[in-house]
């Protein structure tokens, strides 16, 4: 499973992190969260956030922990291209029915109706591919048990009910301050403390 944080900005006090969220997906599994846990070194697939800078942020929940590595989206706002940017504050809350399948190899083919299948490895050797930069993954407007990929954008949507400004500015982020976070002996991730 995947949730979304967005509008992270991180500031270093003492090896703690601390930054203002917005949960995209996954807010109904995540709702006190209090703490981001990530390895300690890049070597172990840790993650490291610079100062001052808004990221995405994808992870995984275990228990009632959520982690971040190195395998997870996590990339800094400015660095998302405006279809991104998009997908992630309007659609991909949308898809939290459907479910993404990595192709490692060719060939590969979805399962089932729920599934699509994401090939950015494959084709461009790398995550961050034009397949996850411009495309979400939505069931279709009048089949919801069907997903499949959508460039920029929800298919088929009345004006009506798009009531999005694409030309408005993004609202700038409240951030928070660090606070000193020890760990105890034996701490095996860094905690982020948001």
């Amino acid at each position: 499973m995947m949730w979304m944080f967005t509008h992270a900005t991180a500031f270093s006090l003492m090896d703690s992190l601390s930054y203002h969220r917005q949960i995209i997906k996954g807010a109904d599994k995540v709702s006190s969260l209090k703490h981001v846990y990530s390895p300690p070194s890049d070597f172990m697939c840790g993650v490291e956030l610079m100062e001052d800078t808004e990221y995405l942020l994808t992870g995984r929940l275990n228990g009632d922990k959520v982690h971040i590595g190195l395998c997870d989206l996590v990339r800094p706002w400015a660095e998302l291209i405006p279809a991104q940017q998009q997908n992630v504050l309007k659609y991909y809350q949308l898809g939290c029915s459907c479910r993404i399948m990595t192709c490692f190899s060719l060939p590969c083919s979805v399962f089932a109706d729920d599934e699509c299948l994401w090939t950015d490895l494959v084709q461009n050797e790398h995550k961050d591919g034009y397949q996850a930069r411009n495309f979400a993954c939505l069931p279709q407007p009048h089949l919801p048990t069907l997903c499949s990929w959508h460039h920029g954008m929800a298919p088929a949507l009345d004006e009506a009910e798009d009531d999005y400004d694409y030309e408005e500015e993004r609202p700038e982020p409240l951030l928070a301050r660090a606070r000193p976070d020890f760990y105890p002996p034996g701490t095996k991730y860094n905690r982020l403390v948001i």
